[in-house]
């Protein structure tokens, strides 16, 4: 069968731009990218869209980092394979997966991943749990690229969630400047 030059075309711009393709040949050929020396990346994992809005506008002020919000579990599977973070936010009661169960699938998905970026085989990211589930009730088992490390509370004003959150940050991560 013979394909015109514009079918060729399509053909071809398919085929190199398919994540298999991708995929394959960075496997093969290609490096995978460094990011260390960037602008600092937050994932805030959050269904409440309105608080996501406030906490990712607040750390950009504060902080000149990248926050990106995923409003479920899937959605924040694909952003962790597309870039590396250096702390993600997590709330505990997401649609369909709790937050210990997104992060150990994104653990064992990352693990089939040949384009995840080098950051993740080099670094256990730390996780802060930001949840109104009691502490004790948010248990997050050690995976090889998530290390829970702390928890917020939800369960107090916004004020008070904003600071514990930049005060975490202060304490808690390298790297982290107040602007």
């Amino acid at each position: 069968m013979s394909l015109s030059a514009a079918e060729q075309q399509i053909y071809n711009k398919e085929f190199f731009e398919s994540p298999v393709f991708k995929a394959t040949y960075q496997k093969m050929f290609g490096r995978r990218q460094s990011v260390s020396g960037k602008v600092k990346r937050i994932l805030l994992i959050e269904d409440d869209i309105d608080m996501s809005e406030v906490i990712q506008l607040r750390l950009k002020k504060m902080y000149s980092c990248k926050v990106d919000i995923a409003s479920d579990p899937f959605e924040a599977m694909n952003k962790m394979v597309e870039g590396y973070y250096d702390l993600i936010i997590l709330d505990w009661n997401l649609p369909v997966l709790n937050g210990e169960e997104t992060l150990l699938r994104a653990d064992q998905a990352m693990a089939y991943e040949p384009g995840l970026p080098i950051e993740w085989d080099k670094n256990e990211v730390p996780v802060v749990v930001f949840s109104s589930t009691a502490q004790e009730d948010c248990k997050v088992r050690k995976t090889k690229h998530f290390n829970y490390v702390g928890h917020i509370s939800k369960a107090q004003p916004l004020n008070k969630i904003l600071t514990t959150i930049a005060d975490f940050i202060q304490r808690k991560t390298a790297g982290f400047r107040a602007v």
